[in-house]
């Protein structure tokens, strides 16, 4: 029997994607406790894993806006500069606070995480576990023939397009990254380790093992690292526990199209993609099933008489009876593909 000690970043699409990962351990006789936020805790205990809280920046149930308000006065770019600068250096403190106190009270002998858990690869330079990631979005693993990871940009070929992506990266590193360079490398120092130029977390380049829940399909074509295994999707136990929606026969017996829209767990905003999909096809024959990600279905507002709504659903259950998927290309939503 080996011991598992899984952390993940207090947010759905960071967690959930574990789940079965966890439970297959579990099932093979293998320990298996899990860090994260207290929103995840019964589905966690459901695998047969031990959930252990998180003492601070536990977001899962209040929102990151929440512990961080300061966040709700920037947008766009504004707000990722503010993260990098302080959400991301305050809550690694606090991951790495949490997982020091863990191991030292019952070792392990390996440390899974997403691949947001910054403090993953940090705690094995630090004498902790062999650290496992699994990918939650494409890899961002760097290729001298791809733009830097965010961008959109295609990928080039020839020596023109390799020094425009060196000069871009630079570029980026300078202008957006360098707030989160230095508080991790700060950290690092405070913790006895050398200065990074990379900061010590790239991914997947700082784990023994990275799990990438996609097909290399989802990727631009690029190089990477032998520990890089494309394992396809994670497919959830379906639970027997699960009661539709009063409303579901509706869409087993539908005699018109069934209209599926979500925008993950992360960007939640509903004038983004749910409100604009609801009422472009409330004049429509069709069935609309809206999925929030978490917000509160009444946040909506009034909802055209074709639409029903649900925080989640089951998508196992779900896609099969649906015609058509409206969504914003959310990794996550799209490996259900």
């Amino acid at each position: 029997m080996s011991r598992f000690v899984f952390a993940t970043v207090p947010l759905a699409g960071h967690t959930v994607p574990g789940l079965p990962i966890a439970r297959a351990l579990v099932d093979r006789g293998h320990s298996v406790r899990w860090h994260t936020g207290a929103a995840f805790a019964d589905r966690i205990t459901e695998t047969g894993a031990v959930y252990t809280p998180m003492s601070e920046y536990d977001y899962s149930v209040d929102g990151l806006d929440a512990m961080f308000p300061e966040r709700l006065k920037r947008n766009g770019i504004g707000r990722l500069r503010y993260d990098l600068a302080n959400v991301f250096p305050a809550t690694l403190r606090g991951q790495l606070r949490d997982l020091q106190a863990l191991l030292v009270n019952e070792p392990a002998d390996v440390l899974v995480g997403d691949m947001g858990l910054l403090g993953g690869p940090i705690m094995t330079e630090l004498g902790g576990p062999p650290f496992a990631a699994f990918g939650i979005t494409v890899v961002t693993y760097p290729d001298p023939n791809l733009a830097p990871f965010g961008l959109g940009l295609q990928p080039t070929s020839g020596r023109v397009g390799r020094v425009r992506n060196r000069m871009l990266t630079t570029a980026l590193r300078a202008l957006l990254f360098k707030p989160l360079f230095d508080a991790v490398n700060q950290i690092r120092v405070e913790n006895g380790l050398p200065v990074a130029d990379d900061m010590g977390m790239g991914y997947p380049a700082h784990t023994d093992l990275f799990l990438q829940l996609g097909t290399a399909g989802f990727d631009y074509p690029r190089e990477v690292p032998e520990m890089v295994q494309y394992v396809g999707p994670s497919r959830p136990a379906r639970s027997s526990a699960w009661e539709p929606p009063p409303w579901w026969p509706q869409i087993e017996s539908a005699d018109r199209p069934v209209v599926l829209v979500s925008q993950g767990t992360l960007a939640v905003d509903s004038r983004d993609l749910l409100r604009p999909t609801l009422d472009a096809l409330a004049d429509e024959d069709v069935l609309v099933v809206a999925v929030t990600g978490g917000p509160d279905p009444a946040e909506l507002g009034p909802l055209p008489p074709n639409a029903r709504v649900e925080r989640f659903l089951p998508f196992d259950r779900l896609l099969p009876l649906v015609d058509a998927y409206v969504t914003n290309g959310g990794f996550g939503g799209s490996s259900w593909r």
